[in-house]
């Protein structure tokens, strides 16, 4: 093989190669942009009691009304053991901090959780007046995700 026919065929060998590497990026662009990044947004309880529980339009009312009374308050309980926990920790870099300073705060960390969980229990209760007797069983397999998310804090 000569010089001239060697040259043309690293030539056409690098051409082919940059043309499927261009390829290869063009394809995996087009592709990665059709999966969602991140995990699936899980849907929320009113979103699962009106497509899985199937709430009619008065007990849909119903329901809303309770949501709209209970979660202004429950908010606010929620922010408040959020502080009393940050506040809690950030004795953390306190020296001079008792132990029976950090019992009582301990406790009222605890009593302001067992607020939160009587009224979380409390709502589930009220919303489960609201059913049928054939969408009990329906909303009763709603909530044991949703617990396990209230539990993980997630």
């Amino acid at each position: 093989m000569s010089n001239g026919s060697k040259s043309k065929a690293f030539i056409a060998i690098i051409a082919i190669l940059l043309l499927t590497n261009a390829l290869m990026l063009v394809f995996t662009f087009r592709m990665g942009k059709k999966h969602p990044q991140g995990p699936p947004k899980m849907e929320s309880f009113t979103e699962r009691i009106k497509k899985e529980v199937r709430f009619d339009t008065l007990q849909m009312a119903a329901f809303e009304e309770r949501k709209k009374n209970h979660w202004p308050k429950m908010r606010a309980m929620l922010d408040e053991l959020t502080a009393a926990k940050e506040s809690f920790y950030n004795l953390t870099y306190d020296s001079t901090v008792s132990d029976s300073v950090l019992q009582v705060r301990a406790a009222d960390i605890g009593e302001r959780q067992r607020q939160v969980d009587l009224k979380m229990i409390g709502y589930f209760k009220d919303v489960r007046k609201i059913c049928t007797p054939e969408q009990l069983i329906r909303y009763d397999s709603v909530l044991p995700p949703i617990f396990k998310r209230i539990i993980a804090r997630k």
